[in-house]
């Protein structure tokens, strides 16, 4: 774990919004080769030796700055998948659509929300690419001296038809968990002891048995999955 002196971060301008000017690479570039490096972000050290701050989002730019500097991929992991034509977590209005690429210019237009303007124009100045994207997601948004794109794949997804065979007291929990996600999951039919067969030869993604015991449901489950 490194702090912005021992990582060599120097700034210059604004004590509230400084810009970033050097980094001991030698000391970070070392420290990666034994393991994981943690730099905090947002803050650096002034000729003086004053804790500086690099602007609201400033943490956008540390990482930038250090990608540039050590060349070095940057993701940047925010609370949404990438820049969008609009809000994504909005309620009215037109459904927005993802950017696969964006330029820089689009970037600062739309992403001002989600990215540092700052750290934007430094991207811009060093042409330097990265990528906005969140936490367990494998898509993004890739900003850089691109052409704007937009994803024509990120349709949304339709919901997983479920058949529950069994609707007991395991199953009745079951039944009230798919029906509360109906974003998710399209619960298709409840199987009873005179509907189970049918049901299991309708068009469905996923069987879930919860009949308990070993017949019917060994058969059922079987045949399902020869459907």
């Amino acid at each position: 774990v490194f702090d912005a002196e021992q990582a060599g971060l120097a700034t210059d301008g604004p004590v509230l919004d400084a810009n970033l000017t050097s980094i001991d690479a030698t000391s970070v570039l070392e420290a990666l080769r034994h393991g994981v490096v943690v730099l905090p972000g947002f803050v650096g050290k002034s000729r003086s030796g004053k804790t500086t701050l690099l602007g609201r989002g400033g943490s956008d730019l540390t990482a930038l700055f250090i990608a540039q500097r050590l060349g070095a991929v940057c993701r940047l992991i925010k609370d949404v998948d990438g820049l969008y034509t609009s809000d994504p977590h909005a309620t009215s209005g037109p459904s927005a659509a993802r950017f696969v690429r964006v330029s820089y210019a689009t970037a600062a237009r739309v992403g001002g929300a989600v990215v540092q303007l700052k750290a934007i124009d430094f991207a811009e100045h060093h042409r330097l690419r990265f990528i906005v994207s969140c936490v367990g997601s494998n898509r993004g948004t890739e900003i850089g001296p691109h052409a704007d794109s937009i994803a024509l794949s990120d349709a949304r997804v339709q919901p997983l038809r479920v058949a529950l065979l069994g609707c007991g007291t395991v199953g009745g929990g079951v039944y009230e968990r798919l029906t509360a996600l109906p974003e998710i999951f399209n619960l298709v039919g409840v199987g009873t002891r005179t509907n189970l067969e049918a049901l299991i030869a309708e068009p469905v993604d996923v069987v879930v048995e919860l009949i308990g015991g070993e017949e019917p449901a060994r058969t059922l489950i079987s045949r399902a999955l020869l459907l």
